[in-house]
């Protein structure tokens, strides 16, 4: 569907394309595994070889693993000279010398949407439950077990993934990492890669509007979390606490949902086409929150989160409208769930947290100061799908 949103987007702009690429790359079996083959079918086929030298802009879909397995892949060919960049002129060199393809005369584009990427590995009762455990016999695969891995970013996989993930950026890859309201597999904290921060990172949740209406409170407000993260901001850790309760059933269909619906990859186009890269001449680097999925959390930190976001002066600078609608919203939200009744019990502290106006000394700050804040707030309002 990458295909039918570009064309859509050059017929809505009246553009017309050179030619159009489809590359597609399918494999099972561990992460390195299905890097190395990807990466042998690639090198195999010199006319996909030849598109990609030549090409000015490249976008790049997955899904679950596979958001793991692209941004490796990715990195392998910024670091061999595949793709060019402003930053391996020398590897461009050697590349073109094999290929005998001349680049563009300047870096090509790039953007990777990642639709329920296991970022942080997937729901951490999927490997805890004597109950799902035989529901799941693909958790029992090597490749499955891998990702659990990744709860954890000191593990050796988490910290292969995050370095790949941090030469694509100081490359000038955009991410657009799209979590699922109903995931039955990935929670939201872990579908977005809540702890990475970087400007060149669009987070953004996929809701069903089948299952949930516009004015669901719960649902705008992890969107409302997603766009301070956007913003360069601060959630204080709320995200995490809610992602569990928001899991679909194991029999639902949220996890495979979104790759399906055009409007991701409809907004994967908008940020690679819409947005800037970085800005100014100190470029920004990968900032990674340590985290373990296994970690105890205290529920009770709840209302000392939603303080911390209410009471924000750059947050409310920018979202003191949404803040004032969620807090209304608060009110009509009768939750039928025992579990999201116990949330919602524990939410109620944002019916008398005042919301604060704006100084100007926060003013100053949210608008001029560091580029990631800037570039991060352009897109904050297509958070929602």
């Amino acid at each position: 569907m990458m295909k039918e949103a570009v064309d859509a987007y050059m017929e809505q702009h009246q553009i017309e394309l050179e030619k159009l690429t489809v590359i597609t790359l399918e494999g099972e079996g561990t992460i390195a595994r299905r890097v190395a083959k990807h990466y042998q079918d690639f090198l195999d086929k010199p006319e996909w070889v030849r598109d990609v030298h030549s090409a000015d802009v490249i976008f790049i879909a997955t899904h679950s693993q596979g958001s793991i397995v692209s941004t490796q892949l990715i990195a392998s060919l910024v670091q061999d000279g595949h793709i060019r960049t402003e930053l391996n002129h020398e590897a461009v060199l050697r590349a073109t010398e094999t290929s005998g393809v001349i680049p563009p005369p300047h870096p090509t584009r790039v953007v990777c949407l990642a639709q329920c990427g296991i970022h942080l590995g997937p729901l951490l009762y999927l490997n805890t439950s004597s109950l799902t455990t035989p529901y799941f016999t693909y958790f029992e695969s090597p490749a499955a077990k891998e990702l659990f891995e990744f709860q954890d970013t000191t593990s050796e996989a988490s910290q292969k993934y995050v370095a790949s993930l941090a030469t694509a950026l100081d490359h000038g890859v955009k991410f657009v990492y799209i979590a699922s309201l109903d995931d039955q597999v990935v929670p939201i904290y872990s579908g977005v890669f809540m702890t990475a921060s970087h400007p060149l990172i669009l987070r953004a949740l996929y809701v069903d509007g089948d299952a949930y209406n516009e004015s669901d409170f719960l649902s705008n407000l992890i969107v409302f979390l997603l766009r301070i993260r956007n913003a360069g901001l601060d959630d204080s850790g709320l995200l995490n606490h809610l992602s569990e309760a928001t899991a679909g059933s194991l029999s639902g269909v949220g996890h495979s949902t979104p790759y399906s619906n055009a409007g991701c990859y409809e907004l994967a186009v908008r940020f690679l086409f819409e947005t800037s890269g970085v800005l100014g001449s100190e470029k920004p680097v990968l900032r990674l929150e340590p985290f373990q999925a296994r970690a105890t959390r205290n529920d009770y930190e709840i209302p000392w989160a939603l303080r911390g976001i209410f009471g924000d002066p750059a947050i409310t600078s920018l979202f003191a409208v949404e803040m004032a609608q969620l807090r209304m919203a608060f009110d009509e939200w009768r939750p039928k769930t025992s579990l999201l009744k116990e949330l919602r019990r524990k939410l109620e502290p944002i019916q008398s947290i005042r919301i604060l106006p704006p100084s100007p000394l926060a003013l100053h700050h949210t608008h001029e100061d560091e580029e990631e804040e800037h570039e991060s707030s352009v897109v904050r309002t297509y958070s929602r799908l």
